[in-house]
């Protein structure tokens, strides 16, 4: 997905952005931010295009490592789900259009293409696991791509994987043009064992356009995966475009193990429901004041002191911080609040003690 500039006050973008734990921008152009999301950006040092972004939800943080790739057009995140034996890793990618400036300076320099350090990354870092490789590539591939022949690793045995998509290696593709830069991330794909999502995945099954412009529309966005990482996405699909940018969403969902908790398990950790306190009216501004001394004692003002520089960056830190507050609230509570078990207490239980409830008469077996 592209964004042109600062779009966090546009409603519509955050929405978009916010239906995903994980997103991925490109051509930011400055960094990126986003609430309740870690966002790792990457710049361009010398040029005022291109800009990379992935967000993670708080609530995934600790499950990610940021991995180092060398490269400012180039991102990659290792997602360690429950098993660590299934972590995959997410690359986010921009590569320039051919025709740009800061390609063309880069060629003057000799220096190497984006494609040629994404495989010099993957070659260096073996250990990735499973991929899902995103980006815009501004790279056109009509509709092919990688064969089972040249996804097979004679290293390993060969194995029948159950498939949710067409068997067919042929793409389904609105754009039927393929250029030089599409043969090159072809071979990238090829060497690196992943096939394209565009076009054979459920939710995109006829290929959709993902860059619409004044001179013609393009399928340059891809998602690009291994093949236990393809057989994790339940849907893949091209959003409608939006205002923001001349590339439309692309959305992906992936299936990811979850452990479900056992019923008699959760039972025992439950606890008894914490004691009521009760103001009576008459006393409530009173008890007000009460509660503020007590809550003002030192025995309460360190913990409370000690509670407000708390940090929270994922969800075991805000149910451990709300446990926190609470516990403060009730054990001023139970300080400040007389003993419930007074003679006055007993004696209008007593008195209610041993009385039988008044029954309502019948109602007749007839209508009236």
């Amino acid at each position: 997905m592209s964004e042109e500039g600062l779009k966090t006050n546009d409603s519509d973008f955050v929405e978009i952005l916010q239906q995903s734990l994980i997103f991925c921008l490109q051509e930011t152009k400055q960094n990126f931010s986003l609430p309740n999301y870690e966002c790792f950006n990457s710049l361009r040092a010398d040029s005022r295009s291109g800009g990379i972004c992935i967000g993670v939800h708080r609530s995934l943080t600790s499950n990610v490592k940021l991995l180092r790739t060398g490269c400012p057009d180039l991102q990659a995140i290792t997602v360690f789900p429950q098993d660590d034996s299934r972590k995959f890793t997410i690359i986010n990618v921009y590569d320039s259009p051919e025709q740009s400036s800061y390609k063309a300076r880069r060629k003057g320099l000799s220096e190497p293409s984006t494609l040629d350090l994404l495989l010099e990354f993957r070659a260096k870092t073996p250990n990735l696991g499973e991929t899902l490789l995103v980006g815009d590539l501004n790279a056109r591939t009509a509709g092919k791509n990688t064969t089972p022949e040249e996804l097979s690793d004679e290293h390993e045995p060969e194995v029948n994987y159950p498939i949710s998509f067409p068997e067919s290696v042929e793409r389904i593709s609105k754009d039927q043009i393929h250029n030089s830069r599409g043969a090159l991330f072809l071979d990238f794909l090829a060497c690196n064992n992943l096939q394209i999502l565009n076009g054979c995945t459920l939710g995109d099954i006829f290929g959709d356009f993902t860059s619409v412009n004044y001179n013609g529309s393009s399928v340059v966005d891809y998602f690009a995966a291994t093949p236990n990482t393809r057989e994790r996405v339940s849907s893949f699909r091209i959003l409608e475009l939006a205002k923001f940018s001349d590339h439309k969403p692309c959305f992906c969902k992936l299936k990811c193990k979850s452990v479900i908790s056992d019923a008699e398990a959760l039972t025992e950790t439950l606890e008894d429901a914490p004691q009521k306190h009760k103001w009576n009216g008459a006393e409530n501004e009173a008890n007000r004041y009460r509660y503020i001394a007590v809550q003002n004692t030192p025995q309460f003002a360190d913990q409370i002191e000690s509670i407000i520089g708390t940090e929270c960056y994922n969800k075991e830190d805000v149910i451990r911080l709300s446990q926190g507050i609470v516990k403060i609230l009730n054990d001023v509570a139970d300080k400040m609040t007389p003993n419930n078990n007074t003679k006055q207490n007993r004696k209008k239980r007593q008195k209610y003690r041993g009385k039988k409830a008044r029954m309502k008469p019948k109602a007749p077996w007839f209508d009236a």
